[in-house]
């Protein structure tokens, strides 16, 4: 190891103070060549603004319920698409008719000779919704029509609208007379649709004939049309009727078609 010498350290210290030296005087030169700077005039502090009076700060409101999202739905079914058809829309049937009670009626006597049927028959007389009365035949002796020609007409000084309508085939035959129309229905009655207009004034005339050995005998029931007879659907399939219409109680019939 090298040793340090008196003299190297003497040196070294006395190079020190020649530094420190020039520092100071460089400091002290510095401060006498600055001027001087002037400090500005004090100005008034502004005035003071009361601050605005704190406001209460909202009240906080309850969040409403979280509510359920709804339940999903499921998509409808697919549905096939209806077959199409060639064949013509089915006509919608006709409606019940109905059978009230007339006034304008009477049981049928032996007339001209007779009687036509055994067991009793009354013949009463409606107005038809096509403009021509309606006779309305019913009573225990229609429980077979075979042979029988039912008939009507007006008599007001003369006999008008004259026709016959076979109950059964070829029943009216050698009737020069006009065809009439006459419908079977259940309960023992018959509809008839008349040549008589609904308005007409006179005596009506409901007929039944039956040929018996080549001759004619038959019952009629005399009856004067009166206004105001309730109105009768001839082309209905079936009837709700009056109770002095049947004789089994019932309270609705059915008619087949007309043979005419």
């Amino acid at each position: 190891m090298m040793r340090t010498t008196p003299t190297r350290w003497t040196c070294m210290i006395a190079g020190l103070v020649v530094v420190v030296a020039a520092c100071g005087a460089s400091d002290s030169e510095s401060s006498a060549t600055t001027p001087a700077t002037a400090v500005p005039a004090a100005t008034e502090a502004p005035a003071e603004t009361e601050a605005p009076p704190a406001t209460e700060a909202p009240a906080e409101t309850e969040a409403p319920p979280a509510t359920e999202a709804p339940a999903p739905t499921e998509a409808p079914e697919a549905t096939d698409a209806p077959v199409e058809s060639d064949a013509p829309p089915t006509a919608e049937a006709p409606a019940q008719g109905e059978i009230l009670e007339s006034f304008v009626g009477n049981v049928a006597m032996p007339y001209p000779s007779g009687p036509a049927v055994d067991g009793e028959v009354r013949v009463y007389f409606n107005n038809g919704t096509d403009g021509t009365m309606v006779a309305i035949y019913h009573g225990p002796g229609l429980s077979d029509p075979t042979g029988l020609c039912p008939g009507n007409s007006l008599n007001s000084g003369g006999f008008e609208f004259v026709s016959n309508a076979p109950a059964s085939e070829g029943a009216c035959e050698g009737f020069p007379t006009d065809v009439g129309s006459v419908r079977i229905c259940t309960s023992n009655v018959w509809l008839y649709n008349t040549k008589i207009p609904n308005d007409s004034v006179g005596d009506l005339y409901g007929s039944l004939e039956r040929l018996v050995d080549g001759t004619f005998v038959g019952s009629t029931a005399i009856a004067t049309n009166t206004a105001g007879t309730p109105p009768i659907d001839y082309t209905a399939p079936g009837y709700t009727i009056s109770a002095m219409f049947t004789i089994d109680g019932a309270t609705s019939i059915t008619c087949a078609d007309a043979l005419t």
